[in-house]
């Protein structure tokens, strides 16, 4: 940490973290899907900022962890030590691993560079010029999918209707269609599961055939009948026109 009376690196270090721009992540390796910030991108950025605060990086221990042949190749793992010195003596210290894999003579220099690489990027907290972190961040929600999902989970008629999910939808710009259709598909199969009696105390305190429209669509207006009636099928029959349950229901066919 330096002494009590020579503290300069941590100023140092604070101003060389107000003066370091942004580096893209603009780097992307033979079959790698993403790309990633290089130890030359990193150098190029930090090294007269470094110069500029007095600051300058040495390694002072080197841990190696695993050391595995893979075919023709090694892999290996080490735990660095690094420590960042200011002119006047002062320094801190952090650490970082370094990891690398490689079928000639450069796996001691892969596995220094990126130990390097991210104890530099960590240590000044060096942001990318990206608007959003394209490897940690998560996944927008798509509200069709999120709203198809929650009424899929509806166990009942009264959690379809629920004013929560209603209002979920009455607030989309697209794809109300494809939730009405799920919504629709979803109360069928409900229904399926009511006795026949639950079904017609249902059917009779909805006023048209298809319940509770969530997307406040009306539904389409059914052609009268020779008897100009125009009630949904439900209370008609083969035999004679109407049920008794039908409102236009008077005693005869």
């Amino acid at each position: 940490m330096g002494t009590a009376t020579k503290q300069g690196i941590y100023k140092a270090m604070v101003g060389v973290m107000r003066d370091a721009k942004p580096i893209a992540k603009s780097q992307q390796g033979a079959g790698v899907p993403y790309k990633f910030r290089g130890i030359y991108d990193v150098y190029a950025t930090l090294q007269q900022v470094l110069v500029k605060h007095k600051v300058f990086s040495v390694a002072t221990d080197i841990q190696v962890l695993s050391f595995d042949r893979i075919g023709k190749g090694t892999h290996v793992r080490c735990l660095f030590t690094w420590r960042f010195v200011h002119e006047d003596g002062s320094y801190v210290e952090t650490r970082s691993l370094g990891e690398g894999i490689d079928y000639s003579d450069k796996n001691s220099g892969k596995v220094m560079s990126t130990a390097h690489k991210y104890a530099l990027l960590q240590a000044f907290c060096i942001p990318t010029d990206d608007p959003v972190d394209v490897e940690n961040s998560q996944p927008s929600v798509d509200p069709v999918a999120a709203l198809i999902a929650d009424i899929a989970e509806c166990d009942t008629e009264e959690a379809l209707n629920a004013t929560e999910l209603t209002e979920r939808i009455k607030k989309l710009r697209k794809g109300k269609k494809k939730v009405r259709d799920s919504w629709v598909a979803r109360r069928a199969k409900l229904r399926e599961s009511q006795t026949p009696a639950e079904r017609l105390e249902k059917e009779l305190a909805q006023p048209d055939d298809r319940g509770p429209d969530p997307l406040d669509l009306q539904p389409p207006v059914r052609p009268a009948d020779a008897s100009g009636c125009t009630c949904p099928d439900r209370f008609r029959n083969s035999e004679n026109g109407h049920m008794a349950t039908c409102p236009n229901y008077q005693g005869v066919g």
